[in-house]
């Protein structure tokens, strides 16, 4: 709810710009659907995309008795465990916003402002029809139907989909940061080869999982700015300009 009323205090704030430019002159009804059809690309997704992760048990130190692991495998094994836990949240973040579904999506975000601003486009139309131009008013009002964008927005969406996919957890492995606690160090002769066998691995993942939020956040941003120019570009082709074209014989 927030978002749409964002959207439509935006939506205001752009049309109070445009009158001013306008020297404060009421545009006339022809103007101002010429307005609205030309703004009419611009409700493609606008929010910012950030992914914020999990970062509870991401570090482990080799100096706390009661978390370091005796084991050095098991210590690798543990922190590439906490990895793929943040990947896969990672992951699912990310569909949210990339899924075409989603109430959250780019894709019904999308469809949401389109909708909205199709249908005050129609209204401004109404507004031009007399009984001399209603034949090219119907023929404009043909062109301004939702369904075939929305068709294209969900194939632009799965296209998109699979041009931006997530790094491997391999990707990240390598950035782990490992540390070991030896107390042979403070020891001598045969007790220094004991203590070696009480030796202690921790690791710290909380620099890898911010670099992960980092990377998801760059993906989304990339498919969210294909997403916008290509349904952009559906927009102009399939309503702006064939519209134009008739309103220029109004």
């Amino acid at each position: 709810m927030d978002e749409e009323n964002n959207f439509l205090k935006e939506q205001k704030e752009t049309v109070a710009t445009d009158a001013c430019l306008a020297a404060g002159e009421p545009r006339t009804p022809a103007e101002d659907f010429a307005f609205w059809l030309k703004d009419l690309g611009n409700c493609a997704s606008y929010r910012g995309n950030i992914v914020s992760l999990d970062r509870s048990k991401a570090n482990v130190m080799a100096a706390d008795t009661s978390e370091a692991i005796s084991s050095k495998g098991k210590c690798q094994d543990m922190a590439q465990k906490r990895i793929d836990r943040a990947i896969h949240e990672a992951r699912q973040k990310m569909d949210c916003r990339t899924s075409v579904s989603g109430s959250d999506s780019f894709c019904q975000e999308f469809r949401r402002h389109f909708d909205h601003r199709l249908d005050i486009l129609r209204e401004k139309l109404e507004l031009l029809r007399t009984s001399e131009n209603a034949v090219i008013v119907d023929e404009m009002a043909s062109y301004l139907i939702a369904s075939e964008i929305h068709r294209k927005a969900i194939k632009i969406c799965g296209e998109l989909s699979m041009m931006y996919s997530f790094q491997t957890a391999n990707a990240y492995y390598s950035k782990i940061s490992y540390d070991v606690w030896d107390p042979s160090d403070y020891e001598a002769g045969f007790a220094k080869f004991v203590a070696k066998c009480f030796m202690r691995h921790g690791f710290s993942c909380y620099e890898v999982i911010q670099t992960i939020e980092k990377d998801a956040q760059a993906t989304l941003d990339g498919f969210q700015a294909d997403f916008n120019t290509r349904i952009q570009d559906e927009i102009l082709s399939c309503i702006v300009e064939p519209v134009q074209r008739l309103l220029s014989r109004l």
